[in-house]
């Protein structure tokens, strides 16, 4: 008998995952269709998250499959996830969110007449005090537009031709910004986008202050190498040097704590000031000596 060729690939690339995982693979056994694979492509790992994947999907009936992501970083194993693949169509999570009931239906139909995807995020399950941190997402009503189209990584789809066609997530980056290197990339091609808000994705967020100064300081340290990868890459775009001001500003936030008055103010000046840090650290470290005159 011919085995059913699956109508699209879940990659998922994890790290340490065994706390959140578990959640994300249940809401994909419940999806309204059967007939997908997922990928889990595993980035070093040490805390027995490849055993408890597996146990999972068995208990589940998921037609899932690990793959090692040995190079660090998450668009490194988001590629080594999407070369596994057997569909013609991709649709990239993170570990640590879920997935409504008809999201891989929904996001696949959507693939039929778009080159690529982005779904709904929601975060009203999460605390207050995290809400407040983080405020309103960028894809909560629409798909992020500054200076160019593209979706998150933890709630995009792609074809699988357009993606291979443009390399992939650019692998420079360990730790954020590979999801806008991508959508630059399909900028590039002139890809034809669209919302899915059908398709949810219930995403984590951080509530600790440390939690969200480290993700505030890894975000804006990854966007940064971005920008200098993409500037050396394609120096006269227009559409990389309107990147600029989002990597390299370093003023305010005077006002953001003078109002802080709970746990979320405070979160969310860790994460205004965990940015700020990161910047600086770029900066820093990419002073140019001044020419002689």
């Amino acid at each position: 008998m011919t085995p059913v060729r699956p109508i699209a690939t879940v990659v998922i690339p994890t790290y340490d995952g065994v706390q959140t995982l578990a959640a994300q693979l249940r809401s994909l056994a419940q999806q309204d269709v059967a007939a997908f694979e997922v990928v889990v492509a595993d980035n070093g790992s040490s805390d027995g998250t490849p055993h408890l994947a597996r146990n999972v999907a068995d208990r589940l009936g998921l037609d899932l499959r690990l793959v090692d992501a040995p190079e660090p970083g998450i668009g490194p194993a988001r590629n080594a996830g999407a070369a596994a693949a057997s569909a013609d169509v991709l649709l990239f999570l993170d570990q640590d969110d879920r997935v409504s009931p008809g999201y891989v239906r929904t996001m696949t139909e959507a693939l039929m007449h778009a080159e690529a995807v982005g779904a709904r995020m929601d975060t009203s399950g999460n605390p207050p005090a995290a809400r407040r941190a983080r405020g309103p997402m960028i894809q909560e009503r629409g798909l992020a537009r500054s200076p160019f189209t593209w979706s998150y990584g933890c709630a995009l789809g792609v074809r699988a031709d357009v993606f291979a066609e443009v390399g992939g997530f650019p692998q420079v980056t360990r730790r954020g910004a590979e999801d806008v290197g991508l959508g630059y990339l399909l900028h590039r091609r002139g890809c034809r986008w669209a919302f899915v808000p059908e398709a949810v994705v219930h995403y984590r967020l951080r509530s600790g202050v440390r939690e969200n100064y480290r993700q505030g300081r890894a975000y804006a340290m990854a966007g940064a190498v971005l920008y200098e990868h993409l500037r050396s890459t394609y120096p006269d775009d227009a559409a990389v040097e309107a990147l600029r001001p989002r990597v390299t500003g370093l003023a305010g936030g005077t006002r953001l704590v003078l109002a802080t008055r709970s746990r979320g103010d405070l979160a969310k000046a860790a994460l205004f000031w965990g940015r700020r840090a990161g910047t600086a650290r770029w900066l820093l470290d990419n002073r140019r000596p001044r020419q002689a005159a």
